[in-house]
């Protein structure tokens, strides 16, 4: 993923669609981003650095791909949504609360 100058944490969430990793970079308003299906997070590198700087980005690798695991069905786009909002409450809810 990128060189970025900011501190990156990474966790993975368990989902229907697989366990998925996921970035953790910025501060401020949260913003999810999840790369086409057939691509890497990498694909997002020229944007992270810029949206960083002024929210926390939360980046989901998809299932098969950079370090999150298969999936263990088909999946759908609609599952993937789905996922994405499981990803948003489990990484949100452990944030510390803004003061």
């Amino acid at each position: 993923m990128t060189t970025s100058n900011s501190p990156v944490e990474a966790t993975s969430v368990s989902t229907p669609i697989g366990r998925l990793c996921v970035e953790l970079r910025g501060s401020g308003p949260a913003i999810l981003c999840w790369p086409s299906l057939y691509c890497d997070a990498r694909t997002l590198d020229p944007l992270l650095e810029d949206l960083e700087r002024d929210h926390r980005v939360l980046v989901v690798e998809g299932p098969g791909h950079g370090r999150s695991g298969p999936s263990p069905r088909r999946f759908s786009l609609g599952d993937c949504a789905d996922a994405a909002v499981q990803v948003l409450d489990a990484v949100l809810a452990a944030l510390p609360a803004p003061r």
